[in-house]
């Protein structure tokens, strides 16, 4: 296995190639960086042998690179795209694969299958099915750095622009009964169609995360809470509602801790 930071210097170059005074770029960079750290952090709280730790590591480290190239064109002020159009997962594996790229980040090949299987199942809503337990455990603890960061982002940078949407929005009680049954939000079955929708199905990302350390770094930081104090919920049907939410997913929280 190849140390992390030269891999992390190759991938800084990769990042040169697109536009850096693009917000996008920048903020998927961050995130990038983040992941990589947080999965090092969560990959050592289980006690893994370093060589994991870095395969951890570096599978942070590429899993959206994607996510640049789905940037490239686009105007600063577009955030979310059509997913169903693009799904960076595939797309970053399919950008790894050509020319044997993926071999400028790790010169070992016994590692790609795991590599490849971690990224395509990133963004999934479930991992899928038949998989090893090395996999599973690769799968997860990525799964767990990328939503952790996702919560960070949540804090901060998603709705700039959106907040009257939320603060005047009317909760789906579908994905309210999903939240206080501790499920994540499948919007296969329940699809968003407002801002408070998002909302919601970020907070329920909770349910999905696997390790101690995890809930430990979102209860350090606070993301759950800072999240939904970021806003007014002006109706009192939508403001007693997320009073609920709040609760029940502290109270989630705090019982993994």
């Amino acid at each position: 296995m190849s140390d992390v930071k030269s891999a992390k210097e190759e991938f800084i170059k990769y990042r040169n190639l697109f536009n850096k005074n693009n917000a996008n770029i920048e903020r998927k960079y961050i995130h990038t960086i983040n992941v990589m750290e947080i999965s090092g952090i969560i990959a050592s709280s289980l006690n893994l042998k370093e060589e994991e730790v870095n395969l951890a590591k570096l599978i942070g480290l590429l899993h959206d690179i994607a996510r640049f190239e789905e940037y490239k064109d686009e105007k600063e002020e577009k955030t979310f795209i059509n997913f169903k159009k693009y799904n960076h997962a595939n797309k970053g594996i399919e950008i790894l694969k050509e020319n044997n790229f993926i071999r400028k980040f790790t010169p070992e090949k016994e590692y790609d299958d795991i590599i490849f299987t971690a990224i395509r199942n990133h963004n999934k809503n479930r991992i899928q099915e038949n998989l090893s337990k090395k996999e599973i455990l690769f799968c997860n603890i990525l799964r767990d750095a990328d939503k952790i960061d996702i919560f960070r982002l949540a804090t901060t940078t998603y709705w700039k622009n959106e907040f009257k949407q939320i603060e005047y929005g009317k909760i789906n009680e579908d994905m309210l009964n999903e939240f206080c049954n501790h499920r994540t939000i499948d919007i296969s079955k329940f699809p968003e169609k407002t801002q408070i929708d998002k909302l919601i199905k970020i907070l329920a990302l909770i349910y999905d995360l696997n390790y101690k350390k995890s809930f430990e770094i979102l209860s350090e930081h606070n993301y759950f809470n800072k999240i939904i104090e970021r806003f007014n919920f002006y109706k009192e049907e939508t403001n007693e509602k997320m009073k609920i939410v709040k609760k029940i997913g502290n109270d989630f929280i705090n019982s993994k801790l």
